[in-house]
C-alpha cells in the first residue's frame, strides 16, 4: 500500500469547534443501501474485528465527506434552504453514474477505499460549493478532492504492520457502485461514530 504509515493514530481527537453535542452540515454522497459495497466492506471488516484499537462503521454510516458547509449553530434555516435551492438547479440536469471502490488503504487514523473515477463526484462537489459561495460569500475547505470511503477508524496509537498483513490476506476485488444522489446532512460524532440526520436529498435526473 503506497504511502503506508509506521503507526496509526487516534482519529476521535477533537478538532476545532467540535464537541459533545454539536452539529455540522455538510453535503455527502452515502452508502448504505450499497449491497455490492457492504460484501465487500463486510469483509474487511471481519478480518480486521480483531483489532480492539478499530472502531468500525456500521453499513449504514458508511459515506463519502463531500463538502461541508459549516455549523450548525453558525447558520440560519433560510440559508441552509437557499444553499439548497441553488444546489438543486445546477444539479437539475446531473444524471447518475458509476464509480469504482478500489481496495482499501491504510491510513494513519482511517482504514479507507479511495474511489475512481473521481471527476464525476467532484463535477457535483463543484455544484455544492458553488451553492455555498453564492449564498454565504466563502467555502470553508480546499478545492483539493480525493474520494475515499472510511469504513474502520483507529481510536489509539498502535503499530500499522500486523493490520497491514491482515488486509493483504483478504480475498476482495474492486465493486462498482451507482450513485444517484447527494445528501446534506446535519451530522455529529459524539460516539466514536459518524452519524446524521437527513435534511434534503438531491436526485439525479435518469
Amino acid at each position: 500500500m503506497p504511502n503506508e504509515p509506521e503507526f496509526v493514530t487516534d482519529h476521535w481527537w477533537w478538532r476545532k469547534g467540535w464537541n459533545i453535542g454539536k452539529r455540522f452540515y455538510t453535503w455527502h454522497f452515502t452508502f448504505g443501501e450499497q449491497d455490492s459495497l457492504k460484501g465487500m466492506v463486510a469483509q474487511y471488516q471481519a478480518a480486521i474485528s480483531r483489532f480492539p484499537h478499530y472502531d468500525l462503521v456500521p453499513f449504514e454510516w458508511l459515506h463519502l465527506t463531500t463538502q461541508g458547509i459549516g455549523f450548525v449553530d453558525s447558520h440560519t434555516t433560510d440559508q441552509v434552504k437557499e444553499i439548497v435551492r441553488k444546489a438543486e438547479d445546477k444539479l437539475k440536469d446531473q444524471k447518475p453514474f458509476a464509480v469504482t471502490f478500489s481496495l482499501p488503504q491504510l491510513f494513519s487514523e482511517a482504514i479507507a477505499c479511495p474511489i475512481f473515477p473521481a471527476e464525476p463526484l467532484n463535477k457535483v462537489r463543484v455544484a455544492v460549493r458553488e451553492s455555498i459561495a453564492e449564498v454565504l460569500g466563502y467555502v470553508d475547505e480546499p478545492e483539493s478532492f480525493h474520494p475515499h470511503v472510511s469504513f474502520a477508524y483507529s481510536n489509539a496509537i498502535a503499530s500499522a504492520q500486523p493490520i497491514t498483513e491482515v488486509l493483504n490476506s483478504v480475498d476482495a476485488s474492486p465493486v462498482s457502485v451507482a450513485i444517484g444522489n447527494v445528501d446534506l446532512i446535519r451530522l455529529g460524532r459524539d460516539r466514536h461514530i459518524y452519524e446524521w440526520e437527513l435534511v434534503n436529498r438531491i436526485n439525479f435526473t435518469v
